[in-house]
């Protein structure tokens, strides 16, 4: 069983609705994926942490399922996407998800303030719950600074300073919990297969045999489902691309 979990405004219903219908489309099998979500009480970063937490706080009441946590403008694009988890898991994971950009991209820039790299983030990840794993316990809020920016860690992670935005303290439970983790690259410009033509300003990501897994629109607090130019042409691209589709043959 997977249980799907991602958040909402008034904004964004019928992007959550898009979203869930897309899951359920191209499931191998649909019931067997469940869903909740949770409204977003606070404007910005921090409300989307708090419902993000509240999510967390389920998994330990689930064991047995995977959980997803994911942002409402996201949709998969891979028929057999729940499968392709259960194979990532059956390897031995404890996470996977997409990645943030890599430094030098269209969104994070050359600055040294950048977020976490290479692990899992909260636009879309699959937890395999364990016992001594307390996800639960897993604050995501951002840090703010007094005008309510979000802040930075000084000191240097790797080569660059951390950007405290939602989630930001992934890399430290990772390394606390000696969790296995795999997160899919962002993929740009020519690679991308499922949103050529539509604006750098939306994400999609690969899985490693390069099969596309997952989009994000971005912005759904901000524009209206389906509207222009932002929000169509991204739901139309992904709409000509799922049409015909193969399921997934293998995951890692």
């Amino acid at each position: 069983m997977i249980f799907v979990h991602t958040q909402h405004s008034d904004n964004s219903l019928e992007y959550l609705r898009a979203m869930t219908d897309q899951m359920v489309r191209l499931a191998s099998e649909p019931t067997k994926v469940a869903f909740n979500s949770y409204e977003v009480e606070c404007p910005g970063s921090m409300g989307h942490g708090l419902a993000i937490r509240r999510a967390l706080q389920v998994i330990p009441k689930f064991p047995d399922h995977l959980h997803v946590v994911c942002d409402a403008d996201t949709m998969v694009v891979a028929p057999g996407w729940d499968a392709a988890l259960n194979e990532f898991m059956d390897a031995g994971f404890d996470a996977v998800g997409v990645a943030y950009e890599d430094r030098g991209g269209f969104s994070s820039g050359d600055s040294d303030v950048q977020t976490y790299k290479g692990l899992p983030t909260f636009t879309w990840i699959c937890i395999k719950p364990m016992p001594d794993v307390p996800w639960q316990d897993f604050d995501p809020r951002p840090v703010l600074d007094s005008n309510g920016n979000v802040s930075h860690i000084p000191q240097s992670y790797g080569r660059q300073q951390l950007l405290q935005d939602v989630g930001w303290q992934m890399p430290f439970f990772v390394r606390d919990h000696g969790l296995c983790t795999a997160a899919w690259r962002m993929v740009r410009d020519d690679d991308r297969r499922v949103l050529q033509g539509v604006g750098e300003y939306s994400e999609e990501w690969h899985l490693p045999d390069g099969t596309p897994f997952v989009v994000h629109q971005r912005g759904s607090r901000k524009h209206r489902f389906m509207s222009e130019p932002h929000s169509k042409p991204f739901y139309d691209a992904v709409n000509r691309w799922t049409d015909g589709q193969r399921p997934v043959q293998q995951a890692p």
